[in-house]
């Protein structure tokens, strides 16, 4: 019986010693699947690198109470296999704080391949293993990190306690080992990521800073060449005043060698002058600044003003030059003086690129009676495919080497396309090497062309008057009908969208009247009270179409006609006609009509023959103070002056003029190299009022010209 209950005692024991080992077992199981899932999350809730290392240590200091150090190694190498592997030490923990060198050759011997370690009595065990470590060591728990097939890095556990680390405790870390590699491998994405973006931001920032420059340098460029034109302007009214004068024998007689010569080169002045004018309509067209003035025009006429100005350069080399077209005249609406641009330069490219004895076809074709389709054909050398794409671009050119054939500054083109795009269309080329381009553009037709001008000859247009008529409004076809019936009565019209463009045509040309489209203006009174307030209009006749009857109480003093918006050609033309009437005069009678010039010394010899050989009384000044004291004899009516700022300054002069009683009528004209923006800005700045601007070069027929608008009949 003893023996039997001692049998069942044993098995009791036996049982619940199994049971508590069952317990401790799941236990220590459920312990690590628990650590596991911490790691997992730490994991997945964040790529911080540093939080994911802390959260790693610290879970294996509290599974692991008896670990007296702790390190964690990566591999630096993408691949582990290189026998010379680098490694960096992430995270090290001593509870002693004893100092102590990595153990290198244990980190390299879990880095080189997949592997683990583990003494119970390090120094007996390993006696060379354990010099690379703290004399107090003796259990030692090491393996590798990888995942994939890659060793990621290496983690060391060390406790001075003999035996340290259970099995349980070596299982757990070896459960933890995959996860621990999976958040070295997360981290190492993350900085390699990291890394890329600022790699990615520094390179963004270089290429913004780049970019910049590049911006920079192209305003720079662009503001240079539009600087040297308006420089090169001043010398060039001498150079074309004297040879135009010696060419026209106001100097004495020349032979005909000596013309041939003189056309010559007032052929190539001509060019530099165009030049010129390219670049300063490449710096507006560049800076958003341009302004086109739209009016009706005959396309067929303007394209043969553009053979005739091409001609010369074509006939020395054989080359032929043909006009096509369905009918005459072709009326569009367009800028014509841009048009007439645009053509010179496709046409001179054409002559250009041409072969000797080849030839030049324009043809001008209707489109559905809505547009017309100009096209410059040519027989030359062709472009090539591949710039194709590129000839429209600022400064490119085919060949641009330092020893090209033909020349030229590369932005005809440029320019020619940026105008014919603020026309609503495009420049298209076709091009064969070796065989001819063909550039191709549109405009829109001016409505249907009428049957009684089928037969239109340069003997039937209107005849040249003295009387311009401005038109400023927003609405084309207002503007299309006062057009055609002023010019049916014979009166010159210019045209203008808005106010600046209005006062800069003012300035210009100097018309005799403005008519003010005040109810289809973007301000309405505003934009109108914008115009009548300005100086350079102070006593200019205005006709204003409006129903507003308040506008003629507003401005009392105004040579102001006010047309009511139902009017007729015949209340149109009564409204100019009053209003000019209106207009006071200006010139005393006391007043003489002789011209004063201000300028430089240079200018002066030139302007003063020109003037006499026309019939004009002229005297000519070089400083303002002598200027304002010739003025006050009252001698003269015109006073012509360039922008000087030497000694008594040039805009006290006009103010001077204004404000005496006796020079009144005096007119006002300003001759400049500068940018007709910069000028008008000046005039408002200076709230003066000036005639009229004449923007150098000018040749002979442009200075007696705007001199006849003050002065028709020198005496």
């Amino acid at each position: 019986d003893s023996i039997k209950k001692c049998n069942i005692v044993e098995g009791i024991f036996r049982d619940i010693t199994q049971n508590v080992l069952l317990e401790r077992e799941v236990n220590q199981r459920a312990e690590r699947i628990r650590a596991v899932n911490l790691i997992a999350q730490t994991i997945n809730s964040s790529l911080e690198a540093g939080k994911v290392y802390e959260t790693i240590l610290e879970e294996i200091k509290r599974l692991i109470p008896s670990v007296d150090l702790i390190l964690l190694a990566i591999n630096k190498e993408e691949n582990g296999e290189d026998s010379t592997t680098e490694y960096e030490i992430l995270h090290s923990f001593s509870r002693t704080n004893i100092p102590f060198d990595p153990p290198r050759n244990c980190i390299k011997h879990l880095l080189e391949k997949v592997s683990s370690i583990h003494y119970d009595f390090l120094q007996s065990e390993n006696e060379e293993l354990s010099k690379e470590f703290p004399p107090t060591i003796s259990s030692l728990l090491g393996l590798s990190l990888y995942s994939e097939d890659e060793i990621l890095g290496c983690l060391i556990l060390a406790s001075e306690t003999p035996q340290a680390f259970s099995s349980h405790e070596k299982n757990t870390v070896e459960e933890l080992a995959p996860h621990i590699a999976v958040a070295i491998r997360n981290a190492k994405l993350l900085d390699k990521l990291r890394q890329t973006l600022d790699e990615v931001n520094r390179a963004r920032e270089q290429l913004n800073k780049a970019n910049e420059e590049l911006k920079t340098l192209d305003e720079m460029k662009t503001n240079l060449l539009s600087n040297v034109s308006h420089e090169l302007r001043t010398p060039l009214v001498a150079v074309m005043g004297y040879t135009d004068m010696v060419l026209k024998e106001k100097a004495g007689p020349i032979t005909d060698t000596q013309r041939e010569f003189l056309t010559i080169s007032m052929r190539n002045i001509e060019k530099l002058v165009a030049l010129i004018e390219n670049l300063l309509d490449f710096s507006k067209l560049y800076k958003g600044k341009e302004e086109l003035i739209f009016t009706t025009f005959d396309i067929v006429e303007c394209t043969e003003n553009g053979l005739q100005n091409i001609r010369p350069m074509a006939e020395p080399r054989g080359i032929s030059l043909e006009i096509k077209y369905p009918e005459k005249p072709i009326l569009v609406d367009g800028d014509k003086g841009k048009i007439l641009q645009v053509l010179n330069n496709l046409l001179s490219n054409a002559v250009k690129f041409n072969k000797n004895k080849g030839k030049v076809t324009v043809t001008i074709e209707k489109i559905e009676d809505k547009e017309v389709e100009i096209s410059v054909s040519d027989t030359g050398i062709g472009i090539p495919e591949e710039a194709l794409d590129k000839i429209f671009t600022r400064f490119y050119q085919v060949d641009s080497s330092s020893t090209r054939k033909y020349g030229g500054a590369g932005i005809g083109l440029a320019i020619s396309q940026d105008i014919i795009r603020l026309h609503g269309s495009n420049i298209t080329v076709k091009s064969k090497l070796g065989e001819g381009s063909t550039f191709t553009f549109r405009l829109p037709l001016h409505g249907r062309v009428r049957s009684d001008v089928a037969k239109f000859d340069k003997e039937l247009a209107p005849e040249e008057t003295h009387l311009l008529v401005e038109l400023v409004t927003q609405d084309r076809s207002l503007n299309a009908q006062l057009r055609k019936w002023l010019i049916e009565d014979n009166i010159d019209v210019i045209s203008a969208s808005h106010s600046s463009m209005a006062i800069s045509l003012y300035l210009k040309y100097n018309p005799d009247c403005i008519i003010i489209d005040c109810e289809n203006s973007p301000l309405g009174i505003e934009k109108l009270k914008d115009l009548l307030e300005n100086p350079a209009l102070e006593q200019i006749p205005l006709v204003i179409l409006s129903d507003n009857t308040k506008i003629l109480s507003l401005y009392p003093d105004k040579p102001i006609s006010l047309l009511s918006r139902d009017f007729n050609k015949s209340k149109l033309i009564t409204a100019i006609r009053y209003a000019i009437k209106s207009a006071p005069s200006e010139v005393p009678t006391e007043l003489g009509d002789a011209i004063l010039y201000l300028d430089n010394e240079e200018l002066t010899r030139l302007v003063k023959p020109i003037f006499e050989s026309d019939g004009y009384k002229v005297e000519t000044v070089t400083t303002g103070e002598s200027a304002l004291e010739k003025l006050q004899t009252g001698k003269f009516r015109v006073f012509i002056s360039e922008l000087i700022y030497t000694g008594l300054d040039i805009w006290e002069i006009f103010k001077t003029i204004r404000s005496l009683p006796k020079l009144k009528g005096v007119k006002i004209i300003i001759a400049t190299t500068k940018k007709p923006e910069e000028v008008e800005e000046a005039i408002k700045k200076h709230n003066v009022n000036i005639d009229g601007i004449l923007t150098k070069p000018f040749t002979h027929n442009e200075l007696i010209g705007i001199i006849k608008r003050f002065l028709p009949n020198p005496k």
